[in-house]
Parts: C-alpha cells; structure tokens; sequence
C-alpha cells in the first residue's frame, strides 16, 4: 500500500476557496458555471496582479523621468 502524498498548501488553499465560493453560489442561487468562470477570473487575476503593478510602476517612472527631462528651462540648452 502506498502512503498518500502531502497536499501541498497551495492547493489545499485553493480547493478551500473553490469550496467556499461553490458554497456562496449555491446561497446565492447561482449556478455552478458562473461560480466556476468567476473562480477562474479572480485566480487569474491574483497571478496576474504582480505583472499589471510592475508594469504599471515601471510606466509611472518612465512619465516622471521624461515630464522632468521636458520641463528644463530654455536657457539649459
């Protein structure tokens, strides 16, 4: 007999917000589609969000260097 494998954290995190938000649909009188789609859309966006600020930051920063580089006065040049 084989020994069952430890579950890793993240999926057990993950099967107890699958259950929680299946458990809210139900509630809600949802059906299990739209639960599962709207479970999909947030994991998505949790893996995704890191990436989105990033890029976001790294854009602000790339503003502000070139709104100050513009605005020099005329008689630096």
């Amino acid at each position: 007999m084989r020994a069952s494998m430890p579950i890793e954290p993240k999926h057990l995190i993950e099967r107890q917000a699958y259950d929680f938000f299946s458990a809210l649909g139900d509630w809600m009188h949802v059906s299990s589609g739209s639960t599962r789609l709207f479970f999909i859309y947030t994991s998505f966006m949790e893996l995704t969000s890191p990436l989105v600020l990033a890029l976001s930051f790294g854009f602000i920063k790339d503003m502000a260097k070139h709104m100050r580089r513009r605005s020099s006065p005329v008689w630096d040049l």
